[in-house]
């Protein structure tokens, strides 16, 4: 199953991820668009998600995610150097009237994303 987490009995364990001056709350779309390319194999992982398409819970976790990064803050990264064999990122995310893509690799890699990065990569291997 794709989002396992919809059939948890306990809801209240997602509820810390929704304050209620959460800007993603009050958006009616909001587009997902996750790349990670690079690595041993080299091959490429993606995933495009409508979170007004997904499960309930499993929309409200990426879009907790997305505001526990605070995604549309995050400076970019300037002189993007990968190392051998690590993965390269590129996340968009479109939020109502906002656009924000992000170019990053592991070791780059600011630490307020890395569990949307990994909550994204787990989500495009289960869909490939």
């Amino acid at each position: 199953m794709l989002f396992p987490e919809e059939n948890k009995q306990n809801t209240n364990r997602h509820a810390s991820f929704f304050p209620v001056e959460n800007p993603f709350c009050e958006v009616k779309m909001t587009m997902i668009n996750f790349r990670r390319t690079g690595g041993v194999v080299g091959r490429e992982l993606s995933v495009e998600l409508d979170l007004g398409s997904i499960p309930g819970l499993a929309a409200q976790r990426l879009q907790g995610l997305l505001t526990e990064a605070n995604f549309f803050e995050i400076p970019d990264v300037g002189n993007l150097m990968s190392r051998p064999d690590e993965y390269e990122y590129v996340i968009t995310v479109v939020a109502g009237n906002s656009i924000r893509t992000i170019h990053v690799t592991d070791s780059s890699m600011p630490e307020p994303i890395r569990p949307l990065v990994e909550e994204l990569t787990q989500l495009a291997q289960a869909m490939t």
